[in-house]
């Protein structure tokens, strides 16, 4: 993985995708869904020339092949990363809006409890 898109930019790799050949930076506008798509084209390409056959003997492995692949896997690698930290952090947030709420009622609870002279004795503190 190291220098991936190192070496996909010098190649100038290009993408096959439903709205034509995209290049490397393209690939991160695309969807998760699209990139999959863009993934299994490559991976029935990379099938084919792999594929034994009786009459060709010479191998015709591309590493442009696997270059892109590599790229693909990464990119939704990351927005996958980054997709589940966004709910991580959402779930966060929404406890913490909870909690809060339960503090602010029991802080409430607590000054309901308190006596005739302990709330005109915090009163007076504020005036």
């Amino acid at each position: 993985m190291d220098g991936l898109f190192e070496n996909a930019t010098r190649i100038m790799a290009r993408f096959p995708s439903t709205r034509g050949l995209v290049g490397v930076e393209d690939l991160w506008y695309l969807s998760v869904e699209e990139l999959d798509g863009i993934f299994k084209k490559l991976n029935a390409e990379r099938k084919t020339e792999s594929e034994e056959s009786l009459l060709d003997r010479a191998t015709r492995e591309d590493p442009t092949l696997d270059i892109q692949i590599g790229v693909i896997k990464r990119i939704v690698e990351v927005k996958l990363a980054e997709a589940k930290a966004k709910v991580d952090e959402k779930t966060r947030a929404d406890e913490r809006q909870k909690l809060l709420a339960i503090l602010a009622t029991k802080k409430a609870a607590a000054l309901e409890n308190l006596s005739e002279a302990e709330i005109e004795a915090k009163l007076a503190e504020l005036s």
